[in-house]
């Protein structure tokens, strides 16, 4: 299973991630949160990250995101 990377194409600490991933040869699935939206506010995402920013990675449940 690939993990997953919670991101939004135009943000900076999003594109850090995935220059990175593609430099160690990490396989992402990517999904897009539309901000503007408010799909960081949903209960399933802010269940995941309280936090609800993003970049966030779920590798098979270890959730990381910046802080």
């Amino acid at each position: 299973m690939t993990p997953v990377l919670y991101y939004l194409p135009p943000s900076p600490p999003c594109r850090s991630v995935l220059l990175l991933a593609k430099m160690i040869g990490v396989e992402l699935e990517l999904k897009v949160l539309n901000v503007a939206e408010g799909e960081q506010l949903k209960p399933n995402f802010v269940e995941m990250n309280p936090q609800h920013c993003i970049p966030t990675l779920d590798d098979h449940g270890l959730v990381l995101w910046e802080r």
